[in-house]
């Protein structure tokens, strides 16, 4: 029998390419052994997509996407997992394998791609069947997207969309050059100043107005790799 290293949960028609993808183990660094969701166009490479804007149906209007700092490594890792699709290493839909699956385990919604574009019967599906989740949306300002709040938290870039996101009744998680929290923000848990930072798998503090509605908001240093911490940095300076 062939080993599957995750399941489709959703592939779309003509009209709607985009394949979403869930991986059942990880070993990133800072999240820890969750499973990874990716928001993918199914009809072309993910660095493809990026390169000629066309990723805007998985990303819509993220502004890392459109100035080149979103921390995802497209170019490496989700063309792996694109790649690996295309081989038939994932498995089709199955509710009860799904839920088995997500018993002991912990999702990344969004590990590239805007969680808001999963179905949300999907979002609720999963959220209820695993044991945390941790989820991030640049799309919050958009009402259609309102009812993901419960699941996401508000990905901000500046103290005027923190605000905003707080009176739209969101939860925030804010991508800052230093590590200097806003009223109602503690630092990532993973940034604090520690010899075993926290990982997202034990933390699990990003689920939006989840398990956690009444925690604080989340501010993170910038991260990725230098080239874009460089270039977000010189962009955040540049707007003060």
């Amino acid at each position: 029998m062939k080993k599957y290293k995750g399941m489709i949960l959703f592939e779309g028609g003509t009209y709607n390419p985009i394949v979403i993808l869930y991986k059942y183990d990880s070993d990133n660094e800072k999240t820890g052994n969750m499973g990874q969701i990716y928001i993918i166009r199914s009809d072309m490479l993910p660095s493809e997509a990026l390169k000629t804007g066309n990723d805007y149906i998985i990303c819509g209007d993220c502004i890392h996407s459109k100035q080149g700092t979103c921390y995802v490594n497209v170019g490496t890792g989700v063309n792996s997992i694109y790649r690996s699709w295309l081989n038939g290493n994932y498995e089709p839909l199955n509710y009860k394998i799904l839920k088995h699956k997500l018993k002991n385990s912990f999702v990344r919604f969004g590990a590239y791609g805007d969680p808001v574009f999963i179905p949300l019967e999907l979002v609720e599906f999963i959220s209820k069947n695993c044991k945390g989740w941790t989820g991030y949306s640049h799309q919050w300002q958009e009402p259609q997207f309102n009812a993901y709040k419960r699941y996401f938290m508000a990905s901000v870039d500046n103290e005027s969309e923190y605000q905003k996101s707080i009176d739209l009744g969101w939860r925030s998680y804010r991508v800052s050059t230093n590590n200097e929290t806003l009223n109602g923000e503690i630092m990532c848990p993973h940034d604090a100043e520690s010899d075993t930072p926290i990982q997202c798998a034990d933390c699990r503090l990003c689920d939006g107005l989840g398990r956690h509605k009444n925690a604080r908001n989340i501010a993170v240093i910038v991260h990725g790799l230098q080239y874009k911490i460089n270039k977000f940095n010189s962009i955040q300076v540049s707007t003060v």
